[in-house]
Order: C-alpha cells, then sequence, then structure tokens
C-alpha cells in the first residue's frame, strides 16, 4: 500500500519520483521498495516524508496490518451497512491516518454517509479530491486489499453507480458485497433490499418478486420482525412502479399491520409514510371517494411530528387535487391563497402554479393561465410528470383550436398521443 500513498502524496505535492528520492536512493531501488521487495528505512522514510510535508510515520506505517486494524475497519464497515453513520462519528475520524487501510476505510465510509444523505456535491468533492485516485491505483495494482476495506470499497461504488442510475453497475457491486459472510443479519437483508431496487430499476420483475418472498423468509427465521415494515413498504412501492396498484396497497395493509413490531420512535415515522403512498395511490386508482378520510389520517398522523413544517403545505395540496380531480373549482380556489402563504417545497410550488393556471382556464383567462403554465410546465416536461402534461396539453390545444391555430393544436394532441404511449408516475 506504500506506493499508492507516494503516488497520491506526489501527486498532492505536484512532484514525481525521481525528485522526490534525488540524493537519497536510486529510482530502481526504490521501485523495488514500493514493490514490496525491500523494506523502507527509517532515515530514507524521514527524508522523503520531509519532502512530501508529511511525519515518517506516515509512510512507515502505511501497510501496517494487525487484528486490532482489522477489527477497527470491520467495525466502520458495519457501521456503514447498518446505517449507524451520523454526523458525529464521521466528524469524529481524522483528516490522516498512519495505516491506510483505516484512512481509506474511514474516507469511503464518509463518502457513503454523503451519498445515502442526498449530499451529492460533498461525496463529489472527496471522490475527486481523494477516492478516485485510489481506487484507480488499486484497479491497477497487485496489492493484497483488507476484507473490511474490499467491503468499504464495493458499498460506496455501489452507492456512487447507484446515483449515477448506472443500475447494472449498482447491482454487480451488490452482488459481490453479498459473497462475504456477515456476523450481523441486518446486513444481509439490506443488501437484499438494494438487490431489489436495482433488480426494480432494469425491470426484471420475475427476480424481484423472488427475491422478496426470501427475504420476508429471511426475516421470519432470523427473528428480525421489526423490518417487516420497511420491507412491506418498499415491496409496496415496487408493486406500485410496474403498476399493479392494488397489489402495492395490500402491501401498505401488510405494513401497517407490522407496525406492532417496531419500536414507538419508528411507528410514526413508518404511519406517515404509509398514509401519504395510500394517497398517492388512491390518486393513481382515483379512488376520489376514499380519498377524503386519507388525506384526514395523514394530517391526524402528522401533528405528532415535532418538525411538521413541510406537512401543512402538503395536506392541502391533497385536498386540492381532490378537489380538481373531482371538479369542485370553487373549493380549490378557496385552497390556493392558504397554500401561497406556507412554506412550500419546489414540487409543492409547482402544484400551487399548476392550480392556479386551472382556475385562470376555468375563467378563460388564457393570458393568466399561460403566465402559470410557463412556470410549471418546463418542470412537468423534464421530469415527465404525464398526468399533469395530459391536462395542460388538452387545455392548450382546445384553446388553440378555438383560436383556429390547427397546426399548434396538431402538436398539442401529437404530445398527448406520445404520452399515452408511455406509463405514468405519481406528480405530487
Amino acid at each position: 500500500m506504500l506506493k499508492e500513498r507516494i503516488n497520491y502524496l506526489c501527486r498532492q505535492k505536484n512532484i514525481n519520483r525521481k525528485e522526490l528520492v534525488h540524493g537519497l536512493v536510486a529510482t530502481t531501488h526504490f521501485a523495488n521498495i514500493l514493490a514490496g521487495r525491500y523494506p523502507l528505512p527509517e532515515d530514507v522514510a524521514e527524508k522523503i516524508a520531509e519532502r512530501l510535508g508529511v511525519e515518517k510515520d506516515y509512510l512507515l506505517k502505511t501497510g501496517y496490518i494487525d487484528d486490532n486494524i482489522l477489527n477497527q475497519a470491520e467495525n466502520i464497515t458495519d457501521k456503514i451497512f447498518s446505517y449507524e453513520l451520523n454526523e458525529e462519528l464521521i466528524n469524529s475520524f481524522p483528516e490522516n491516518n498512519d495505516f491506510l487501510t483505516l484512512e481509506l476505510t474511514q474516507k469511503l465510509a464518509k463518502a457513503s454517509f454523503f451519498l445515502l444523505t442526498a449530499r451529492k456535491e460533498e461525496a463529489a468533492a472527496m471522490s475527486e479530491n481523494y477516492l478516485d485516485f485510489y481506487l484507480k491505483q488499486f484497479e491497477n495494482s497487485e496489492t493484497e486489499i483488507p476484507v473490511p476495506l474490499k467491503k468499504a470499497i464495493l458499498f460506496y461504488k455501489m452507492l456512487a453507480s447507484r446515483t449515477e442510475q448506472f443500475s447494472e453497475d449498482s447491482l454487480r457491486y451488490c452482488m459481490e458485497l453479498q459473497k462475504f459472510s456477515y456476523d450481523n443479519p441486518n446486513i444481509l437483508l439490506r443488501l437484499q433490499t438494494f438487490q431489489i431496487e436495482f433488480l426494480v430499476q432494469i425491470r426484471k420483475f420475475e427476480a424481484v418478486e423472488e427475491l422478496i418472498d426470501k427475504a420476508l423468509a429471511f426475516c421470519y427465521y432470523e427473528g428480525l420482525l421489526f423490518q417487516l415494515t420497511q420491507l412491506y413498504i418498499m415491496y409496496s412501492g415496487f408493486y406500485y412502479k410496474i403498476g399493479f396498484i392494488n397489489k402495492a396497497l395490500k402491501y401498505l395493509e401488510k405494513a401497517e399491520n407490522s407496525l406492532q413490531y417496531n419500536a414507538l420512535e419508528d411507528q410514526l415515522g413508518y404511519s406517515i409514510t404509509i398514509a401519504n403512498n395510500r394517497i398517492i395511490m388512491k390518486i393513481k386508482l382515483k379512488f376520489w371517494d376514499e380519498m377524503e378520510n386519507d388525506i384526514n389520517t395523514y394530517e391526524r398522523i402528522s401533528k405528532n411530528v415535532r418538525d411538521n413544517v413541510h406537512f401543512p403545505a402538503q395536506i392541502i395540496c391533497y385536498k386540492c387535487e381532490l378537489y380538481y380531480q373531482t371538479g369542485n373549482l370553487p373549493a380549490l380556489e378557496s385552497l390556493l391563497k392558504s397554500l401561497g402563504e406556507l412554506e412550500k417545497n419546489f414540487d409543492q410550488n409547482m402544484s400551487l402554479n399548476f392550480y392556479l393556471g386551472i382556475i385562470e382556464a376555468s375563467k378563460e383567462n388564457e393570458e393568466k393561465f399561460m403566465e402559470y403554465m410557463k412556470i410549471c410546465l418546463p418542470y412537468y416536461e423534464k421530469y415527465k410528470v404525464h398526468d399533469r402534461l395530459t391536462d395542460i396539453y388538452k387545455i392548450l390545444a382546445s384553446q388553440a383550436e378555438d383560436k383556429r391555430q390547427y397546426k399548434v393544436s396538431a402538436e398539442y394532441y401529437a404530445k398527448l398521443v406520445a404520452i399515452l404511449e408511455e406509463s405514468g408516475v405519481g406528480y405530487i
């Protein structure tokens, strides 16, 4: 591992090997040292370290590995897999570590934490400034990598590929990770959860169903009943994605029935997710008669959340959708002022502009309608929000026909046909 660390430090100092060892050792002998054929003499290490701006132990201890180091690395890796990383823990990692196995494992843990918490820019900075160099070095090296570090590398690569939506690469890394042994059965279950996600993305649905049955059987066999709620929610999402919405709703019901196995502090979060997903699915099924009760349930549960600043806007968005879909435009219009005054996320703000546009269209105010559509239409087109686009294109086509702009009208109808050929997704 000394070779990889020396190469990294040389890059940082913008110095080549010949310049690094000039006057100390022959470059050919230094190459043999880096290849592990000879030890690095302490006096040479001290001089090289001085030129690189590090302590000599940072070079002498680079590749040292014992049971204590392996156990520390394994402990960090287990925390990565078990989602036990947090801000306090990753901030406690030193910037550098004499033992490269530990330094790399800690850096990979930190980058993985950033990817899991959607902090892409911070993860990208670590990748560019540190990880990419080392990982590329190891790909072309005969250096034997300790097992905990191998796991950390594969997990990071899986998450990085996942972020870029390279699902087949993510799946390959996930399968490699499952070849290792783990003392904690939760880790294997989590890896199976990732595997299901990636299989869904590459549309291998038959394999997904087999894995779902396997994962549930594993939960019961290992006594991991507290995992059932999370798994049922995820499986519900899978069936929703492939269009089996009634089956998706049944899995939400199973998730709700499994809440009894979860700790009290976890039940609230799961309950909110279940209530929210149920509303989205019933919107898709157009179960308007049941929606009001589901929205009320969601509102009641959300009041128990300590920081519920975003829930009021979401609740009003759902009520707006119900009134819009059932043609109750006066009720819809009465809610929009309240929605406008609330703190909203980007999606909710797009929904507000859409509803405001619909109200203006109902009043035949085309100019105001277009003002709102200029705000939300590019967003819906970019993310292919089919249900919204269908409604907008219908109105635009009708308005063009009324003005005898038949070419423009035909263009919107062509877009409508294209949308009908694709599958839609939820949008609120």
